[in-house]
């Protein structure tokens, strides 16, 4: 896409230099969230699920109003997702946004195409922990093994294509101030201490389906790393090994 055909667009939206966190399911990206939204410039709310939203035009009158207006039904998805979001930036009378559904994993060209001046963070984890906390919420470990299998892959894919600013869940429980330090000179503020604090702050309801709901994350402090056990499965041992766990040469600990 030409400069000029980018700026065009990002100079249409409601919302400038919005920032994404893509990460799996279970990586800690709640905490992430509830870290940088407890800082006085930046409003991270719970999961949106933008790519759940989407626009219907009924009927060939209406169709022919939005050919004439060349407003395809991609652009009316966008006008929506930017005033859905803008609305909650302007609501919480702060100055920037990120938002983290790790379903937007799926659809990062869309949200480039939607805005161009957007910024992304990849937050990993050891996969061999998120298998055993989606085992640890009901699920079976076949299944769990599929699903983590799945979303590395294509965090990869899509993390090969961005410009990202890359930090690990471990990393973030071992060194919080440092990482979110350098988590915030990439979004544009400046570090508040206050932030490590998150507990007391309001960060909305903690909810299954928008994000993290246990004990962990209410608590309002980061915990300590936890251990994990390096993997029996073969193939889990090689995604774990591709992120740099369980490694000779890995300066990331398994936790």
């Amino acid at each position: 896409m030409r400069a000029k055909a980018v700026e065009g667009i990002a100079m249409m939206r409601l919302l400038r230099r919005p920032t994404f966190i893509l990460s799996t399911v279970r990586s800690g990206s709640t905490l992430l969230r509830c870290l940088m939204n407890s800082h006085s410039r930046v409003c991270a709310p719970s999961e949106l699920h933008l790519g759940s939203i989407q626009v219907r035009v009924e009927g060939e009158h209406g169709q022919l109003a939005m050919d004439v207006h060349d407003l395809p039904i991609r652009e009316l998805e966008y006008m929506l997702w930017d005033q859905v979001l803008a609305r909650l930036l302007q609501r919480s009378r702060k100055d920037y946004l990120i938002e983290k559904t790790p379903a937007n994993v799926k659809i990062v060209p869309r949200l480039v195409e939607c805005w161009p001046d957007a910024k992304f963070i990849v937050l990993r984890r050891n996969p061999a922990a998120i298998v055993e906390s989606i085992v640890a919420n009901g699920h079976t470990r076949p299944r769990a093994l599929t699903v983590v299998t799945e979303a590395v892959i294509r965090l990869d894919e899509v993390a090969l294509h961005l410009s990202a600013h890359e930090i690990t869940y471990e990393g973030l429980l071992q060194d919080p101030r440092n990482v979110l330090a350098e988590t915030c000179e990439f979004v544009g503020v400046v570090f508040e201490p206050s932030m490590m604090a998150y507990g007391d702050f309001d960060h909305g309801t903690f909810e299954y389906g928008i994000g993290d709901w246990g004990k962990q994350i209410r608590s309002g402090r980061v915990q300590s790393a936890r251990r994990v056990l390096e993997p029996a499965e073969p193939e889990l041992l090689d995604l774990c090994q591709r992120w740099g766990y369980y490694t000779d040469t890995s300066t990331v600990a398994p936790a």
